[in-house]
């Protein structure tokens, strides 16, 4: 009870039931958000509604115009008109900043019929055209063959080219707002918005919200990796053929060796050389997954759509690591990445399971950090050492992050969340040597394969497998 009391005179005080100040302010930011939105949508508006047919399935549009102003693409709205159908609705502009509109009944030679037009907009005049008075108010400019008129005053308009053109121009409006429907429909889109934040309370807590977006945001991905077709993606295929090789070997290939031949880009240059351990581990996936026989671009697309599928997993257990998963929900380029196969999903996959690591404290890698005997602690050291040397073998562009993780370092030293004494500084050297040699060895089977002059063998294969124009 005491504490009730408190709250109400604190700076989190309670203005309604259920929420503080700040969630209040975010309350209102949003309501007065979709309400400028709902006024300049939908208020400022106007609508057309048509009746009409045409023997020619074809595009009706309108344009529109101030005083002074010539008809422009970027000031016209469409709507395809098809046989068999009549009622059509879109929405145009503000009718009270226009002098006139331009309708033009189709973009090919073709027979309209017009039976209605009607264009709304709250607070001015309608315009409505029914009759054959009403009709001949649309002056032709060109590309009509004929005009003509039925007992009913529908209009008949024969287009003989691909931009048959009638002006109307607008008489004075004045804009006269029902200010009280409006204020009750701002009133009901701020109440809707609370009942709904209050309905959804229990989301705000520990961001559980995020966990829904990451179900979403994985379901698109998975969408995304099954229905695109194959190569349709920046040069999906030299990844495909990375990965295949390594799904029957273990060592890297020899540099030029007719059996990779085909995984050679246009510029001559092979994934397979890159340094990058993702096309071993998704050539082991492959593996897994052989018996199913699906296509091998889909079985490595599901290999990145896995990676997004843990780190959601991994967001859905940990609070502080939604927060960090924040920009991979709401980027498409994100949920784009991971949806084919490539190696950038691999290397932000990397870093973001080192995020994780730092930022829960139960983690492996803190356990490493405390204070007790090396003896205890070895084991964990020795996987945080693996995990940071998977940086090293990701794509060069993401090496900035290693030096981000200096600079977030000694930022925990200075927030007296992490000591950098001796013996902090014995154990982060510890988990950096096993990274290196984890590397070393690695890239020292490639040069036990290939030799030391790797890279002149590498530039050597550019100058006879690239194309013309990209030899180097």
């Amino acid at each position: 009870m005491a504490k009730e009391k408190e709250n109400l005179y604190t700076g989190n005080r309670l203005l309604l039931p259920g929420f503080t100040g700040r969630q209040h302010v975010a309350i209102l930011i949003l309501g007065i958000i979709l309400s400028l939105c709902y006024h300049n949508l939908v208020v400022r508006r106007a609508v057309v509604d048509l009746r009409l047919n045409t023997d020619t399935r074809t595009v009706f549009k309108v344009y529109w115009a101030a005083a002074g102003q010539l008809y422009s693409e970027k000031r016209m709205a469409r709507v395809v008109i098809s046989p068999g159908r009549s009622d059509y609705s879109f929405r145009i502009c503000n009718l009270a900043a226009v002098k006139k509109i331009r309708i033009d009944v189709a973009e090919k030679p073709a027979k309209v019929s017009l039976h209605e037009i009607r264009i709304t907009q709250e607070g001015l005049p309608e315009l409505h055209f029914a009759s054959e008075a009403d009709f001949k108010k649309l002056i032709p400019l060109g590309g009509i063959a004929g005009i003509t008129f039925d007992r009913s005053g529908t209009m008949q308009v024969v287009a003989d080219n691909g931009d048959p053109q009638m002006e109307f121009l607008l008489p004075p409006m004045v804009y006269q707002p029902d200010y009280l429907a409006e204020g009750m429909r701002v009133l009901c889109i701020f109440g809707l918005l609370y009942l709904l934040a209050l309905a959804s309370r229990p989301l705000w807590d520990d961001y559980n919200y995020l966990s829904f977006m990451a179900v979403f945001v994985l379901a698109l991905v998975v969408v995304m990796a099954s229905v695109s077709k194959y190569n349709q993606h920046p040069d999906e295929f030299v990844h495909v053929y990375a990965a295949e090789y390594y799904q029957n070997h273990l060592l890297p290939p020899e540099i030029g060796s007719p059996e990779i031949r085909h995984t050679y880009s246009p510029y001559g240059v092979s994934r397979l050389f890159s340094g990058e351990i993702v096309y071993l581990l998704a050539g082991k996936f492959m593996e897994l997954f052989a018996p199913f026989h699906l296509p091998s671009y889909l079985i490595l697309r599901f290999f990145n759509v896995t990676l997004f599928a843990v780190l959601c997993a991994l967001a859905i257990g940990s609070s502080p690591f939604r927060i960090a998963m924040l920009p991979f929900f709401i980027s498409p380029q994100i949920w784009y990445m991971f949806s084919y196969f490539n190696s950038d999903a691999f290397a932000l996959f990397v870093c973001m399971i080192v995020v994780y690591v730092l930022i829960r404290k139960k983690s492996f890698f803190w356990q490493a950090m405390a204070d007790v005997p090396l003896g205890r602690v070895w084991f964990k050291l020795f996987l945080a050492g693996l995990l940071f040397s998977l940086l090293l073998f990701s794509k060069l562009n993401f090496y900035f992050f290693i030096i981000f993780l200096f600079f977030y370092l000694a930022w925990l030293h200075w927030r007296h969340e992490l000591r950098l004494n001796k013996k902090t500084l014995c154990r982060l050297g510890m988990i950096g040597a096993v990274a290196l040699v984890a590397f070393s060895l690695v890239r020292g089977a490639d040069y036990a394969v290939n030799g030391l002059d790797r890279s002149a063998k590498l530039l050597a294969c550019r100058e006879q497998l690239a194309e013309k124009p990209y030899k180097p």
